[in-house]
């Protein structure tokens, strides 16, 4: 999900797990990027996992802020998906 204008905003980007290492997100952010890019295109923004940085970075995106996601309830298997540290200390 992609928004247009002076700063393109990435808003959601999902690649199925069998997808993923081979090519098809790179694919998709690219086009949509190059569809999207306008004379007036400043830049571009995205939010990611933590999981989903290196590959945000190789295509060429730069972390300006890292965020805390906080969740009540996850599953361990939802946390290891975004890449967020699945053990929780005792308060």
């Amino acid at each position: 999900w992609a928004t247009p204008g002076p700063r393109i905003g990435i808003w959601s980007m999902m690649t199925p797990p069998e997808h993923r290492r081979k090519g098809a997100g790179r694919a998709v952010l690219t086009c949509a990027l190059e569809a999207l890019w306008g004379s007036g295109t400043e830049g571009a923004f995205l939010f990611s996992t933590p999981a989903g940085r290196p590959f945000y970075e190789a295509v060429g995106f730069a972390a300006v802020d890292d965020a805390t996601t906080w969740t009540s309830g996850a599953s361990e298997e939802f946390l290891a998906a975004i890449g967020q540290p699945t053990a929780v200390a005792d308060p």
